[in-house]
């Protein structure tokens, strides 16, 4: 009689090494020599074997009794958990794939350009500029009686540095310059300059990656000047060159030794790219000058000694000040020192406001898109109710299924987060673009963006989780386990249900109008009257030595605009040639704001008198200057219509002194002419407040000339500037089009319109998903009230018409949520970027609220149509 064979002595062994309490051990040993025996009749001894040792090792893995799981849970049953919840997610998802993708692909993109937005606003604002303690490091203002202004000239400077004793102060000169590798490199870029004291440096609190400082003995160099370069520029102009320091690099018309490379996020003042000493300024724009600091136009800032107030370093500065000589007339000095006017406090770019406006409608974006994961999770859970309530009786607790859920979704928005963080990337530069963010901005993500992405991604997956587990709530978890077909007779609570969709329309409604607003400002800027006629107008500026030098009679830039005039004139095809201290659209401007309650702003402009001729704008009274005014800079004046309105009504201001309420820094003009409206200044302004003066010779050094071109005439632009660079062949002559900056100034709403049509877009893709999801949901639960609807006697129409009326009902409730916040957005974005389109135009919610339901009725039609189609017998005969 042949023996029962035995568990074999490893595997006795191994279990009572295993974590198997001792008095189950026998039990456990009993079990397996069963299965081990019938497994090696039936199939072998190797599957035999195999088996026994796959049974053994998952003593291993199970290492808690049934009496142990009642114990309080410990942190690694919690990591054990939500392992296994993941594992059981990962197998959820492959059984819906199609799920999975809609919800991670509008979830992904909504995290993605959230994120590329929050990524601009982080450059812009966030993460400042690199000044160290900005409090303690004020800017220093120059005050007389009359005026308040924020530059020094460089002997100013030098005696306010030399008598200060409880400040260190530091001058910054910002300029732009072509910058190439070489001086053969002709179409080299433009970057921002900043030429800076010895002291800057130390100062800011800035440092270095790469290198040294520019230092107090840069100064004083009378070879090739030093430049400390910036992390943008090294990244992307010199390809991150670990050996860049003693490079020669072009910077204007000198050549420059790269003596550092500043630390990511050092980019004082206004986002500069290099920082060259004082001293070099002439070597980059003077030519055969020489290597000299500006005589004028520095920006002072200090940096307040350990034990020193501010107030004590006011009052200290003040003193050096008075004593300070000055200009005929000219009031006593004093200064003030404003921690808000210092380089930290000044911001990165004029675009925040339309940076964070873009944010705002990026971020309904991000809602629109977790609605829809909640919307997706929300049906998906009725139709797991079974497998809810089967864990339900197993003995799970509520907050065991709600983790659950929520693992669920906050795997969804991880893989969502990664491939949102690559669109982000992508797309970083582009918004960069087309905000007109500065040249010098360091747009790449940092730990600010990635802590912004995560926390943005674990609310949305929190958020989106916790949907499905409130509408489990109160749920009678008996009743799925009656049958199969129980849960048919479920629906979402029609609470949470009408929320998630109300919240799809109001996001979706608020982004279409803006998108429509900005689409019709940019049409609206495109035939805005300015005044004057921008066609055939263009601005020259010479690029001649120094505009601030006032210690020179600026005979060289007399006698270029001299020659230039007679050069030009024997153009066929120049209708006109003036000279004026301001050009349209430069981006610089000259305004005074009076003293009226509230303030109003007036443009100022130093002219010759043929400039209303070349401009194009209307002389409607009194007369233009005399050529002996222009000469002598006589106090005389020309006002706009609006201007006169103002403040003279309807009298006329001819030979009237302007109004005390103007404060002016020279004596005060007599009007002697009115002439029509014109915008010169940013278009968005639209202020039409106008004085314009003689421009006496002293100011002709810091003015640009006006050439207008007569109608049909080609060629004439490009001899006139063939001619005016051989005037001078060391001048660096640049001629722009008026109609090209007019341009520029329209483009902002019109990027902003295809930034934002392209993300009304992508919300009524989403929106019309989302309905479209929970409708056919919704439908495909309802089918035996349908079902027992049509046995009652219902007509398909009825039916059709119930359905459309419940889906469509909270879209209209969130269309007129949506439209209200729409309404307050626009109030705010109307005055700098609607240009004149009113917040409320109808046309933009009349067409908004028609798209979104025209979507929505779509997104409905089609399975409430299937619905009404159903035949009753068949679905009564199935319940």
């Amino acid at each position: 009689m042949s023996r029962e064979p035995r568990l074999p002595w490893l595997a006795r062994w191994l279990v009572r090494l295993s974590p198997v309490p001792r008095e189950s051990r026998a039990e456990v040993q009993a079990d397996l020599h069963e299965l081990y025996v019938n497994r090696r009749r039936d199939r072998g001894p190797i599957h035999a074997w195999w088996r026994l040792g796959h049974d053994v090792a998952s003593l291993w893995r199970q290492p808690r009794t049934i009496v142990d799981s009642r114990a309080s849970p410990t942190k690694f049953a919690m990591l054990r958990d939500a392992g296994s919840d993941l594992r059981f997610a990962a197998r959820l998802f492959a059984r819906q794939p199609v799920v999975l993708a809609l919800t991670v692909l509008g979830l992904s993109l909504g995290l993605g350009v959230a994120t590329a937005a929050f990524g601009v606003i982080n450059a812009a604002t966030l993460r400042g500029e690199g000044l160290a303690d900005p409090d303690r490091a004020p800017g220093v203002l120059r005050t007389t009686a009359r005026s308040t202004s924020t530059t020094w000239t460089t002997d100013e400077f030098v005696q306010l540095r030399d008598g200060a004793a409880r400040i260190a102060l530091e001058a910054v000169l910002t300029e732009n310059a072509a910058t190439g590798q070489s001086p053969a490199d002709a179409a080299a870029p433009s970057v921002g300059v900043a030429f800076v004291s010895g002291g800057f440096f130390a100062a800011t609190g800035g440092r270095v990656m790469l290198g040294r400082p520019l230092v107090a003995a840069d100064e004083q160099q009378t070879g090739t000047p030093a430049a400390v370069v910036s992390f943008v520029f090294w990244s992307a102009r010199l390809h991150r060159d670990p050996a860049v320091i003693g490079r020669r690099i072009r910077i204007g018309r000198a050549d420059a030794t790269i003596v550092g490379v500043a630390e990511r996020g050092f980019t004082l003042p206004h986002s500069r790219q290099i920082w060259m000493p004082l001293t070099a300024h002439g070597a980059v724009f003077g030519g055969a000058s020489g290597r000299r600091a500006p005589a004028a136009g520095l920006q002072i800032f200090g940096r307040l000694l350990p034990d020193a107030t501010l107030s004590d370093a006011q009052a200290q500065l003040t003193a050096v000040a008075a004593a300070l000589p000055r200009s005929s007339g000219e009031s006593a000095l004093g200064v003030r020192l404003d921690s808000r006017a210092g380089l930290g406090r000044a911001p990165l770019s004029d675009t925040v406001a339309v940076t964070v406006f873009v944010f705002a409608v990026i971020v309904l974006v991000l809602v629109l898109a977790c609605a829809n994961v909640a919307t997706a999770l929300v049906s998906t859970a009725i139709a797991r109710e079974r497998e809810i309530g089967v864990r339900a009786a197993l003995g799970a607790s509520r907050a065991r299924i709600v983790r659950q859920l929520v693992t669920e979704s906050v795997a969804l928005s991880t893989i969502a987060a990664a491939i949102g963080l690559l669109l982000a990337w992508w797309a970083l530069p582009a918004i960069g673009a087309w905000i007109e963010a500065p040249a010098g901005s360091d747009l790449a993500p940092d730990g600010n963006v990635f802590l912004f992405l995560a926390l943005v991604t674990t609310a949305a997956g929190v958020g989106a989780g916790l949907a499905p587990a409130w509408h489990g709530r109160g749920v009678d978890l008996a009743t799925p386990l009656k049958g199969s077909d129980a849960h048919q007779d479920r629906v979402a609570p029609r609470r949470l249900r009408s929320a998630l969709v109300m919240m799809q329309a109001a996001a979706a409604v608020m982004l279409i109008v803006t998108a429509t607003l900005f689409v019709r400002a940019s049409l609206r800027a495109a035939v805005i009257d300015v005044g004057f006629d921008a066609d055939g107008l263009y601005a020259v500026s010479p690029g001649i030595g120094d505009p601030f030098d006032s210690t020179g009679d600026g005979a060289d830039v007399l006698n270029f605009w001299a020659r230039a005039v007679d050069e030009l004139d024997t153009i066929p095809g120049i209708a006109a040639t003036t000279l004026s201290q301001v050009t349209p659209f430069s981006g610089i401007t000259m305004t005074s704001l009076t003293r009226d309650e509230p303030p109003r702003a007036i443009a100022l402009h130093r002219t010759h008198a043929n400039y209303f001729d070349a401009m194009g704008i209307r002389l409607l009274a009194g007369r233009t200057f005399t050529p002996d005014e222009v000469a002598t800079g006589a106090p005389v004046a020309l006002v706009s219509a609006a201007l006169a309105r103002a403040y003279w009504q309807d009298d006329s201001p001819l030979g009237k002194m302007l109004p005390p309420e103007i404060p002016l820094s020279t004596a005060r003009p007599v009007v002697v002419g009115v002439v029509s409206d014109a915008i010169t200044a940013a278009l968005h302004e639209r202020s039409p407040f106008a004085l314009y003066e003689p421009l006496a010779p002293r100011d002709q050094r810091m003015s640009e000339m006006l050439i207008r071109v007569a109608p049909g005439s080609t060629g004439a632009i490009e001899l006139a500037g063939e001619r005016l660079r051989a005037i001078d062949p060391g001048a660096d002559v640049a001629i722009a089009s008026v109609a090209s900056r007019l341009r520029g100034e329209t483009g902002r709403p019109r990027t902003l319109a295809l930034l934002t049509g392209g993300v009304g877009v992508i919300a009524i893709v989403l929106c019309v998903i989302g309905l479209y999801g929970l409708t056919a949901s919704v439908v495909g639960q309802r089918t035996r009230e349908m079902g027992v609807r049509i046995a009652l006697g219902a007509a398909p129409r009825d039916l059709l018409r119930l359905l459309v009326l419940d889906s469509l009902r909270p879209v209209v409730i969130g269309l007129a949520l949506g439209a209200g916040a729409a309404l307050l957005a626009g109030r705010v974005a109307a005055a700098t970027m609607l240009f004149g389109v009113s917040p409320r135009d109808p046309v933009a919610f009349a067409g908004a609220s028609l798209l979104l339901l025209g979507a929505a009725a779509l997104a409905v039609l089609l399975p409430i149509r299937r619905a009404a189609a159903i035949d009753a017998a068949v679905v009564l005969r199935r319940g």
